[in-house]
């Protein structure tokens, strides 16, 4: 398992986050360390991005003292064999940056491989959804008013400062923001934030977990799939006596139907959603296909960082899903799908309960082909 979460918290443990401030209140861990998250954004990064002639409009915003300037204004029309869509002119968003515009590059785990890397694993830890924003702030000026948050957020500042002012329990404060600092915001915590004499370049983590209300909906779509609780409530014009006759029997059936329900198989169905809906901006994927014919028993794999799956038997084998994709296993092929999905380096030799080495290549060229595992060494 990859340690994401331990290094975006460093010095402190995950298990201390958890227990003392998740959905409890704010956190700042200061470092003014410029090269933490070096790993994680460049600024030539963010430069490639904004040359892009291709880049979709709807993933931009252009905020000036707290209004989104009209998407016409930075944006252009362009007609193709399938349709219409609406591209970003990098000339002009960069020109509203330099009068004062914050620019907000909306989900960029989607466009920028190391971003994509960090939430892909920060999933895999969590069982969070998982998205990345970043925003680009100039000298002495402000994105988004104050508001709040529908999801916990980590605020990773990547350069410059920032003030933050945040509310916690009616009360304010106010925080700098440093480069290399982390500032955790739980859910419904009213802030802004404007930078001061520099620029800054922070990057928000939005964390998603499945709260319990979200459990309850999975709950209604169990029940949806069986054969209980499917009476209809009587109609407005039937007697008081037929009312509360399906009041009754409504609540005698959902209590035996939740004394049923384990937590266990409802977090299942939010983990399958999770693993289904995961990015699939894998890399090298194009790179291993290219030499997947070239592959020997002697190449070496490894489940690629950041894979979401479930594995589950049924009858005879054992079904590994990832994002849309499934590939089938015989149940007998166990310890060898233990090992492709362990996250350890191995040579494809190493796949116990083949006769044949044809068998083992086949398979890891199974996982391959779907971009589960990837080629580390010919």
């Amino acid at each position: 398992m990859d340690d994401s979460f331990r290094r975006i918290l460093s010095p402190h443990e995950p298990g201390f986050f958890l227990a003392c401030y998740l959905e409890r209140c704010h956190f700042h861990i200061a470092r003014n360390d410029r090269s933490f998250y070096a790993e994680i954004l460049q600024t030539s990064d963010i430069d490639r991005l904004l040359q892009n002639e291709q880049l979709p409009a709807a993933f931009i915003n252009v905020v000036r003292r707290g209004k989104k300037i009209p998407i016409s204004g930075w944006s252009r029309m362009t007609r193709s064999a399938r349709g219409q869509c609406r591209l970003a002119i990098p000339e002009k968003v960069l020109d509203f940056y330099s009068d004062g515009a914050t620019l907000i590059l909306n989900r960029a785990d989607h466009s920028i491989p190391s971003l994509n890397l960090l939430c892909r694993r920060l999933a895999q830890e969590s069982g969070f959804q998982i998205h990345a924003n970043i925003y680009l702030t100039p000298p002495g000026s402000a994105g988004f008013r104050r508001h709040a948050d529908q999801h916990e957020v980590f605020v990773l500042q990547i350069a410059g400062s920032k003030t933050w002012s945040i509310e916690p329990r009616g009360s304010r404060a106010d925080l700098v923001i440093r480069e290399g600092d982390l500032l955790y915001l739980p859910r419904g915590l009213a802030h802004s934030a404007q930078s001061q004499t520099d620029d800054s370049i922070h990057v928000t983590i939005g964390l998603t977990p499945a709260y319990e209300c979200d459990l309850l909906g999975e709950i209604a779509a169990i029940a949806r799939e069986g054969p209980d609780l499917k009476s209809p409530m009587p109609p407005l014009f039937a007697d008081e006596g037929l009312k509360r006759e399906f009041a009754s029997s409504f609540s005698r059936k959902l209590t035996g139907f939740i004394k049923e329900i384990s937590v266990s198989s409802v977090a299942d169905r939010r983990m399958e959603a999770l693993v289904a809906s995961q990015t699939r901006g894998w890399p090298d994927r194009l790179s291993d296909l290219r030499r997947l014919q070239r592959m020997t028993i002697q190449a070496r794999v490894q489940r690629r960082a950041g894979i979401l799956a479930t594995i589950k038997k049924d009858g005879r084998f054992l079904s590994v899903c990832f994002a849309d994709k499934r590939v089938l296993v015989p149940a007998f092929l166990e310890d060898a799908v233990s090992l492709i999905t362990s996250g350890r380096e191995f040579e494809i030799s190493q796949l116990d309960g083949f006769v044949t080495d044809a068998g083992r290549i086949k398979l890891a060229a199974e996982f391959i082909k779907g971009g589960f595992l990837e080629i580390v060494d010919l």
